[in-house]
């Protein structure tokens, strides 16, 4: 039996490190308006302030969900846009989807007094009927709300093959593992198929390191088929003349041998970094939480997390 797949968690991660070649993909038009020498900007602690006022019967709960990213761009004219991107992967579960984006927006759009850019990407097999567009109508008074929308299921392999954006195997990647709900020897087939591709593609370090990852952690597989896998990653990694030092345990290893060779440390040694950090500023330097976020970058909902691990938090 294969695992529950965690499109919410591998999604934001991509997305989040990848948000120029993320917004290229789905919003051509806005790219080619934005200034890339400012930062993005991640509002991620004032999206679960806003979407707590939108369901206040999920009070408390938005701090868990993973799914949602709010993020400020600078566009060469001056101007601010916001963009908001919600990752759907319930299927026929999310049949309310519609009327939350529509109360999303309505919250964004208060608290932030701009108008916003809203996408959601649907990642299972199962899209509610209603899944692009709010109407509501009482006594003459009418309410449209309509909002962008994107469904893995009803892409076209040999399309995203040709494309050259990183998130193009994003996609493909996510189709593949539609595809092969209860087939792991073809989701094995596809795994290498995918990992050999972002080898080879023209991409940037960077891109190729979390196209690695985003493959690896989405597309699970048994035991015995993740260690054959493994040992195809070998030969394509001699094929493509990667000196890989260490051999790696499990998919999330993979990311980490890479990493290590591409920037001198793994993803765990950095995260060590990080958390020793967060700790050095809440012990010695006394700073709040709310101030660690703000520093490092990090969700205060990571952060609490981090310090009560090491029981400074109760």
């Amino acid at each position: 039996m294969q695992q529950r797949t965690a499109y919410d968690q591998n999604w934001k991660e991509i997305v989040t490190h990848l948000t120029a070649e993320f917004i290229e993909f789905f919003f051509p038009k806005l790219y080619e308006l934005i200034d890339f020498s400012i930062e993005f900007e991640f509002l991620e602690q004032e999206l679960y302030t806003i979407l707590e006022q939108a369901d206040e019967k999920d009070k408390g709960k938005h701090k868990k969900r993973y799914t949602d990213k709010l993020v400020k761009v600078y566009l060469r004219n001056g101007e601010i846009e916001y963009i908001f991107v919600h990752i759907e992967f319930q299927g026929d579960k999310g049949q309310d989807i519609a009327q939350r984006m529509y109360r999303y927006y309505r919250r964004i759009e208060e608290k932030l007094n701009k108008n916003i850019t809203a996408i959601v990407i649907y990642t299972s097999a199962n899209v509610p009927k209603v899944n692009n567009c709010y109407k509501n109508e009482h006594f003459g008074t009418e309410i449209s709300y309509k909002f962008n929308t994107y469904q893995i299921r009803k892409q076209s392999e040999a399309e995203l093959l040709q494309s050259s954006n990183p998130f193009a195997l994003v996609v493909l990647a996510n189709l593949y593992v539609i595809q092969t709900k209860q087939d792991d020897p073809q989701r094995l087939i596809f795994k290498k198929k995918l990992y050999e591709l972002a080898l080879e593609a023209n991409y940037t370090e960077k891109q190729t390191l979390w196209l690695v990852h985003f493959v690896a952690d989405l597309m699970l597989l048994k035991p015995d088929l993740e260690e054959e896998f493994e040992e195809t990653v070998k030969v394509i990694k001699t094929k493509n003349n990667i000196n890989m030092r260490t051999r790696s345990k499990g998919t999330y290893g993979l990311a980490n041998v890479l990493n290590r060779e591409l920037y001198g440390t793994t993803i765990d040694e950095e995260r060590q970094k990080i958390q020793a950090m967060i700790t050095r500023c809440y012990t010695q330097m006394q700073m709040s939480v709310k101030e660690i976020a703000e520093f490092s970058g990090e969700t205060t909902a990571a952060i609490r997390k981090i310090l009560k691990s090491q029981n400074l938090l109760p």
